[in-house]
């Protein structure tokens, strides 16, 4: 049977928002690509990042599977000691985990401002103006708070209910919402909420607990990531 973990989408240079006391005016100061980038360098990054380690408990539904999980420097997921354990959902959520912790390049320089009447409470909408996905996103300050996307048969947003800073300052992301409608019907097909805890090893914000509750036409489920013992590589 289909689950709210069916579709996986990745977002790059997606990081998370709450609102923000920052005023459109000052945001008009500058183009929507030079906004846009901002808000995405705001977000805390692995730089120079040498992998780690780390127990790992996975809970998904009535099931609980006991392991160990390694991220090497290029962001690839490796899990073992999950004999007879489906990890093909925790896989998915952890693959999108690391790597929106990872370096980037700057994107969309074509960026315009949409044109919309009032101010809406998530901030400016910015579309990023590539045919393949028609993305646009929502930034307030130096965060962005929305992400739509259009992917074929699906319509994707995710809009984010709170984040947390790190000791540089830098956004982690703390809650936000998934949801994919029917592109055609516009009937509501899932949705997600994702919360995330963070650990400070090193200079790096490493995961300590991630929990997604999905919900579908087809039903519902809840994952829950638990990491200890968190070792950086040599």
């Amino acid at each position: 049977m289909q689950n709210g973990f069916g579709c996986r989408v990745v977002l790059a240079g997606f990081c998370a928002a709450c609102i923000s006391s920052v005023c459109f005016a000052e945001e008009e100061e500058s183009s929507a690509a030079d906004v846009l980038n901002a808000a995405r360098d705001a977000r805390a990054i692995w730089e120079e990042f040498p992998g780690f380690q780390a127990d790992l408990v996975i809970r998904y539904d009535n099931e609980t599977g006991k392991g160990k999980v390694a991220v090497d420097d290029y962001g690839e997921v490796s899990l073992s000691g999950f004999e007879d354990f489906d990890t093909k959902p925790a896989m998915s959520q952890l693959g999108a985990l690391i790597m929106h912790r990872m370096p980037g390049d700057s994107f969309a320089p074509d960026a315009q401002f949409a044109g919309e009447k009032g101010e809406h409470v998530l901030g400016r909408l910015i579309d990023l103006k590539e045919k393949r996905m028609g993305s646009k996103y929502r930034v307030q300050g130096d965060l962005i708070t929305e992400v739509n996307r259009s992917m074929g048969p699906v319509r994707l947003k995710i809009s984010v209910i709170d984040v947390e800073r790190n000791e540089e300052g830098k956004v982690l992301p703390k809650v936000y919402a998934f949801s994919l409608w029917d592109s055609v019907s516009g009937q509501l097909k899932s949705s997600e909420t994702h919360w995330h805890e963070w650990t400070r090893v090193g200079k790096y914000d490493l995961p300590k607990t991630f929990v997604a509750v999905a919900s579908s036409e087809n039903g519902g489920n809840i994952l829950r990531l638990g990491f200890s013992g968190h070792r950086l590589a040599d």
